[in-house]
């Protein structure tokens, strides 16, 4: 089916408009109609898709405050996820407690290109650790985000190293699940 053209599976030339439509939605990638109706099999418009995708931004660590004594408190982000949250626990924490907020890339949630939560907590690592080689760590979670904290603090664990605090901030969370680990997490 890879080897197959567009007509030959059955498509037309409005089947063709529309997918360029939806391509260009999904993808951000603009294709020639003639591509389709030309003829192109498969396997040669993916490989077009991939030539002409953008660039994914790259996940950004950001600091909402850098300043302070205390050890650092980082925010992974999740879907729908906005840093209003994180600014709003920075200021009731106060001036000295440093915080970093992840930054989602535009389109990071395209379910064109899954990746599993351990994949994102381990990026997530890498640039927790470009800011704080060793631990202890302190992360905290909202709603999904507890969930990807989580995640990151049994990475943590799994290398060796200390997670002092995992908070969990969301009224639905499994908290049966994570009180029946917590103690080998931290």
């Amino acid at each position: 089916a890879r080897e197959a053209s567009f007509t030959e599976l059955g498509g037309d030339s409005f089947g063709a408009i529309e997918l360029l439509f939806e391509l260009e939605d999904r993808f951000g990638v603009t294709i020639p109609p003639a591509t389709f109706i030309g003829g192109s099999s498969i396997a040669a418009v993916a490989a077009l898709l991939r030539a002409r995708a953008p660039e994914k931004p790259a996940l950004k660590l950001v600091p909402l405050n850098a300043a302070g004594l205390l050890p650092p408190l980082f925010i992974p982000y999740g879907p729908g996820a906005a840093v209003g949250y994180a600014g709003a626990i920075s200021e009731a924490l106060g001036a000295e407690q440093p915080i970093y907020c992840f930054q989602a890339p535009a389109g990071d949630h395209d379910p064109a290109e899954p990746e599993s939560m351990e994949e994102k907590a381990a990026k997530m690592i890498e640039l927790i650790v470009g800011v704080q080689p060793n631990g202890p760590y302190y992360l905290i979670g909202y709603s999904f985000q507890s969930h990807v904290a989580y995640e990151i603090a049994q990475q943590f664990h799994d290398r060796g190293e200390v997670v002092a605090f995992l908070g969990i901030i969301d009224d639905n969370a499994d908290l049966a699940k994570f009180a029946t680990t917590l103690e080998k997490v931290c």
